[in-house]
């Protein structure tokens, strides 16, 4: 006749069971973590993004008029004293939001490499000494901007417009202009690339 004795879990047993739960229970938080994060830092992505729509917007208006004047090329790139500003001459008047015949004017982006902010001006063209004078202040649109680039195309490649070589020197030729921006979302956690590609016939 033989017998069965009931006992308890031991000790080690306990341990062991507490172990493999702690495991299950650190990977379950360690995954809805990542998952938060991953949440927030989209929704301050999404919420960057959707703030420079209305630059973009401008930007893509902006270059779908460029005009040639006899005073200075339709688009320049510029960079001095930690600064890059790139340059504008268009039909498109951001203040009304229309196409005027009545232009053309200047539109201005100043990036500030060092403070990483955005800066914009628009005026029309005004000759003085035959030279266009800028004479308008800036306004601050966007910050945590680390780089900009300015790109043309001119049906037969892309070309950066600081590296011009092998590039028709008429700006006439010109069929497409890229522009883009990196950018810090505001937390500072992520870098993205923001650009808008637009076609143009330069008049």
């Amino acid at each position: 006749m033989s017998s069965v004795r009931n006992h308890g879990a031991t000790l080690i047993e306990l341990l062991i069971t507490s172990a493999i739960v702690s495991i299950i229970l650190s990977a379950v938080y360690m995954i809805w973590s990542a998952n938060i994060a991953a949440a927030r830092q989209c929704q301050s992505i999404a919420r960057d993004i959707h703030s420079s729509q209305g630059i973009i917007n401008d930007l893509e208006r902006q270059l779908a008029n460029l005009v040639i004047t006899k005073y200075a090329l339709p688009l320049e790139l510029e960079r001095h004293s930690g600064k890059v500003i790139i340059r504008l001459h268009t039909r498109f008047d951001t203040q009304h939001d229309t196409v005027s015949p009545y232009g053309p004017f200047v539109a201005e982006y100043e990036l500030d490499i060092v403070e990483k902010t955005m800066k914009y001006r628009q005026q029309a063209a005004l000759i003085f000494d035959g030279r266009i004078k800028y004479d308008l202040p800036w306004q601050l649109t966007r910050t945590n901007i680390s780089n900009i680039e300015l790109e043309i195309f001119n049906s037969t490649k892309w070309t950066d417009i600081e590296q011009k070589d092998g590039m028709s020197d008429s700006y006439a030729d010109i069929r497409s202009v890229r522009i883009k921006w990196e950018q810090t979302t505001t937390n500072g956690q992520s870098k993205y690339v923001l650009a808008t590609e637009i076609s143009t016939e330069v008049i």
